[in-house]
């Protein structure tokens, strides 16, 4: 059993590496689109078109998704683990709650991304925030 419990903590340490590094990839994509809305506000040509970046704005609303249903289900791992262990779980199920929080404002975010997807008139307002 102990085996087994060093292999379900890694799984979980691994798991919260990976939503780490995906949401790092996420905030620079975010970077991105928003450095090119700035120029686009100036004047400027920018460097990315309209279609680029709805198109980067989809990827990281997806990204996101990805990330909050991955922590929702480490955080499941997580409260098992400390049933199994017998540790104080009430810590973990406010996470739970917060991961189900976190679903339901990503699924908005990726909403207004998708309702205006085929818009020409990409807006800044649509990105400004990656974690919504």
């Amino acid at each position: 059993m102990n085996n087994e419990l060093k292999n379900i903590k890694n799984h979980i340490i691994d798991g919260q590496l990976l939503n780490s590094i995906l949401s790092i990839v996420g905030i620079i994509l975010g970077i991105i689109i928003i450095l090119d809305q700035k120029e686009k506000a100036n004047g400027k040509d920018g460097f990315l078109n309209d279609n680029d970046s709805q198109n980067l704005a989809l990827l990281t609303k997806l990204i996101f998704i990805f990330v909050v249903f991955y922590s929702l289900y480490l955080n499941y791992q997580s409260y098992n683990l400390a049933e199994i262990t017998n540790q104080d779980t009430s810590s973990l199920k406010l996470q739970i709650g917060a991961s189900y929080l976190s679903l339901a404002v990503a699924i908005i975010g990726l909403y207004v991304v998708l309702t205006n997807y085929n818009d020409t008139n990409f807006q800044t307002a649509e990105v400004e925030n990656n974690f919504l």
